[in-house]
């Protein structure tokens, strides 16, 4: 199953600074910082289509849906220099696993904990239906997978995760503590075959989350 089929080869992430509603075009200059597929067979990543969040350093992260080591999409750093200079390392390239297990195509934006770590999504992979996952940043990134969908009859449990994840007070900026419930949606599955809101809650002793359908 491939959802992106259709992706620019190459899309660069650029710096734009915001200061009005209004204001001359001379007023701002475009920076690039990495133009993806510059690398032979995309090794760097391909087609980017969730925002990028920044942590406290002005360091970006964000995810590629294709491209990686092999082909199935990456999570990507850009280590800030200066602001028009950010170094450029993928963090983690997914599909390592037979058959995906550790995820592929992640299309979503990410959330950071206070540790570092990043959350996200991806909309294939795991059981073959997405999954929610946990990724360090230091260095030697590890992935964890917190919750595979469509482990239970018919999806019950939910199918193909795309969007965001969020937690309590992610709308006053505050970043994710790394244990409270997380919570996502995703766009099949369900008791009804049409999507499912669901709570991933941490479990004493163990890296994965028990889920609930709201």
């Amino acid at each position: 199953m491939r959802l992106w089929r259709r992706a620019a080869k190459a899309l660069p992430v650029a710096t734009l600074p915001i200061v009005g509603a209004v204001a001359e075009a001379s007023a701002y200059t475009l920076h690039t910082l990495h133009d993806f597929c510059s690398q032979a067979s995309c090794a760097d990543g391909s087609a980017p289509l969730g925002a990028l969040v920044a942590d406290s350093a002005g360091n970006l992260y964000g995810t590629a849906v294709k491209g990686g080591a092999d082909g199935h999409g990456t999570v990507f750093e850009l280590l800030k220099k200066s602001e028009t200079d950010h170094r450029y390392r993928v963090l983690y390239s997914f599909c390592q696993k037979t058959n995906c297990a550790d995820g592929d195509q992640p299309a979503s934006t990410l959330i950071l904990d206070t540790a570092g770590n990043l959350y996200g999504t991806t909309v294939v992979g795991g059981a073959g239906h997405g999954l929610v996952f946990e990724l360090s940043t230091g260095a030697r990134p590890r992935l964890q997978v917190l919750q595979a969908f469509c482990r239970q009859t018919g999806c019950a449990d939910g199918d193909i995760p795309g969007a965001p994840l969020t937690y309590a007070g992610a709308d006053t900026g505050a970043l994710y503590d790394g244990v409270s419930p997380l919570y996502g949606t995703t766009n099949a599955g369900g008791a009804h075959h049409n999507g499912a809101v669901f709570q991933l809650t941490s479990v004493p002793g163990q890296r994965r989350r028990s889920e609930t359908v709201l």
